[in-house]
């Protein structure tokens, strides 16, 4: 009775050893620490290819793994290391083509991880990508007036150019009937403004088209949303309402209550 005894004292010692060796290898865990959370590239000329490395270091004594990412810049490539031994670095390799971007750029990287601390790692992507001539201050003219307002209600904008050499315009159209353009130069060569108004005697409501600038470092294309009101106008003018599935409602009628507008 006793060797069976201590065989079980000996049995209970082992397997509380490999309980408290698997409880120490539980609790290993990685830790993230990235050396910067922001890339700003400040302003760059538009086509501009740009490259910035981050490091991620793992201050944790389990290994870090990169189980995924998500951003929405287009062009823009990032390199990681998936795994990350302890006590380690790697780079985080930030590729931008700017050649399809035009503005302010503002995105943020987030990097998924297995680290419980850290699940998600988030890099703020941020600058400014310039066009060789802007229309400022967007690329596109929205106006909304009364019929009785049309003679002073109008859309402004700027054409600039941001290059040394001079900015021409060599001749402009308009596609569309219910609006009509002006273009004056502001400083020769460097800022041109455009403006447009609505025609009078127009048909009422929403309607679009664009205006096409013909210059020495091609064409530009500005659209253009207008709305022209009479007294009593709706808004929006159509209702669509989409595709409603009968046997849907029958099983739940109050699925109709959100296909409502107004």
């Amino acid at each position: 009775m006793k060797r069976d005894y201590l065989g079980i004292g000996l049995f209970a010692l082992a397997l509380s050893s490999q309980v408290v060796s698997l409880s120490l290898a539980q609790d290993k865990t990685p830790r993230a620490v990235l050396d910067s959370a922001v890339y700003d590239f400040g302003t760059v000329k538009k086509g501009a290819k740009l490259s910035h490395t981050i490091s991620v270091r793992n201050k944790g004594d389990a290994p870090l793994i990169i189980e995924g990412m998500r951003f929405s810049v287009p062009m823009l490539r990032v390199g990681v290391n998936r795994l990350v031994a302890p006590e380690k670095e790697a780079n985080i390799v930030l590729e931008l083509d700017t050649a399809e971007l035009s503005g302010q750029v503002l995105d943020d990287i987030v990097l998924h991880t297995n680290d419980p601390q850290a699940s998600q790692l988030s890099i703020r992507l941020q600058g400014l990508v310039q066009s060789p001539v802007e229309v400022l201050p967007r690329p596109a003219i929205y106006l909304s007036a009364f019929r009785w307002e049309t003679g002073t209600k109008t859309g402004v904008v700027t054409v600039t150019n941001n290059e040394e050499s001079p900015l021409e315009i060599l001749g402009n159209r308009a596609e569309g009937d219910r609006f009509s353009t002006a273009l004056t130069p502001m400083e020769e060569g460097r800022r041109y403004q455009l403006t447009v108004k609505l025609v009078p005697a127009a048909p009422a409501g929403h309607a679009s088209g664009n205006i096409t600038l013909n210059t020495n470092k091609g064409d530009i294309q500005i659209p253009v949303f207008t709305f022209l009101k009479d007294k009593v106008y709706v808004n929006p003018p159509d209702v669509e309402l989409g595709v409603i599935d009968l046997e849907l409602l029958k099983q739940e009628p109050r699925h109709l209550d959100f296909r409502s507008q107004s």
